[in-house]
């Protein structure tokens, strides 16, 4: 749109992507991005074989871009779970991306609203699957 330099969309860029979850194995069955401009979005499908006994936070990396270092490449997405077994008390889960970040975390929301609670790589058993959404800025 426009006839000016700043109006012309000159960045547009597709592809695939391999997830990694440090503490477990895991195939990408799924992974493809769209980049258009500064707007990256991710589309996968994850199958987990193994996992460890770790109870750190769980992060999917290996995104194909960074976020951006701003408070407005804090993003939110969706993600569909099997196999999960997240902390009692919590209502709904969702992906995150924050500022400067390499990866995904998933995040669950206590009832009462009070807090939101980082999923743990021992959240997952061999079987489970992470299908998921997100959209975020990248410099």
């Amino acid at each position: 749109g426009g006839t000016g330099a700043a109006n012309k969309l000159d960045d547009y860029e597709e592809g695939t992507w391999t997830a990694t979850i440090s503490g477990m194995t895991v195939t990408t069955t799924r992974g493809h991005y769209t980049r258009i401009g500064r707007t990256v979005k991710l589309d996968f499908s994850l199958l987990i074989s193994s996992v460890g006994t770790s109870s750190s936070n769980l992060l999917i990396t290996g995104i194909p871009f960074i976020s951006a270092g701003n408070t407005d490449s804090e993003s939110t997405g969706s993600v569909m779970l099997l196999g999960f077994t997240g902390s009692a008390n919590t209502c709904d889960n969702a992906l995150y991306v924050y500022s400067k970040s390499q990866g995904i975390f998933i995040y669950q929301t206590q009832v009462n609203g009070t807090a939101w609670i980082t999923a743990k790589v021992n959240n997952f058993g061999a079987g489970s699957a992470i299908i998921g959404s997100i959209s975020y800025l990248t410099n």
